[in-house]
């Protein structure tokens, strides 16, 4: 049972993957905020440390400061694909 649990989680995660793979190769890059909204991933930083280790892609990262709605800053990384392998 423990098993079937984990191939499930495992491939929803491909899934997520995936899906974050051909978005960067359309949108070119990403935040934090939109991998939720969009993937259900809250860790984009891990994957695309996988991206940059496993599959060669290459990235570069700002780190943004926005006001929220109630004046508050807060502090997040925008990352912008530069380059992967065809």
């Amino acid at each position: 049972m423990e098993n079937l649990k984990n191939q499930k989680m495992e491939s929803l995660k491909e899934t997520k993957y995936k899906k974050l793979k051909a978005y960067l190769k359309k949108k070119k890059d990403i935040d934090t905020w939109r991998a939720i909204e969009l993937f259900g991933e809250t860790r984009l930083s891990a994957r695309i440390f996988d991206l940059k280790n496993k599959e060669n892609w290459e990235f570069t990262h700002f780190d943004v400061n926005k006001k929220d709605r109630y004046g508050n800053t807060v502090h997040y990384r925008l990352y912008k694909l530069l380059s992967f392998p065809e």
